[in-house]
């Protein structure tokens, strides 16, 4: 798994110059809640707020740890402990406080496609400003989604791991759709029929 973790930040540094490291800290991608974080603390904030997303019946009785917005980690209200989210950490606090390992496993999928997401978003070429609007990449809690004009319709297949009471089709139907506004350039949200069925 920690090969995995240091090949992608490799990945990211072949973007730019060797000498560059100060851009490449300056590097950002941008979240559901519009915020455009630098690399590290998008990682961070993103498994964070995966963790925050699971359903309630994901985790043991009162177990479930506290997403703390000001700092982006996850917080053990029993004993006031916080914890950044990674589960690349063996043993980590959040691994105690699942149901079972297939949500252990959900968590894991959707923060490396939260890292997937902002490789994607920074490999792409950026939208040209040429006066139109357009809603920007966005990753929004369970998936990534590219520039898109205001007023059309962005569809993309729910990814596995959203699908909490049933296994993905092999052929999904289901899908996660946000619309864009015509004139405020701003993502709208509509989820998967019903959301807790999948």
């Amino acid at each position: 798994m920690s090969n995995e973790k240091v090949h992608r930040c490799e990945n990211f540094e072949l973007l730019l110059s060797d000498n560059d490291t100060d851009i490449f800290f300056s590097i950002s991608c941008r979240t559901e809640r519009g915020y455009l974080l630098p690399l590290e603390e998008y990682r961070k904030d993103t498994c964070a707020r995966c963790y925050y997303y699971l359903p309630s019946f994901a985790f043991h009785d009162s177990k479930k740890l506290k997403y703390e917005d000001a700092t982006g980690n996850l917080v053990d209200v029993v004993n006031n402990k916080s914890y950044e989210a990674d589960p690349e950490i063996a043993g980590h606090p959040a691994y105690y406080t699942f149901q079972s390992e297939l949500y252990a496993r959900k968590w894991i999928a959707c923060c490396r496609a939260a890292l997937d997401c902002c490789s994607r978003m920074l490999s792409e070429p950026f939208t040209e400003d040429n006066g139109t609007l357009h809603c920007p990449r966005t990753w929004d809690g369970w998936q990534c989604w590219p520039d898109t004009p205001a007023g059309e319709e962005a569809e993309g297949l729910c990814q596995e791991h959203v699908y909490f009471m049933s296994q993905p089709p092999p052929c999904p139907s289901k899908l996660y759709r946000i619309l864009t506004s015509a004139h405020l350039s701003e993502w709208k949200f509509f989820q998967c029929e019903n959301f807790y069925e999948l």
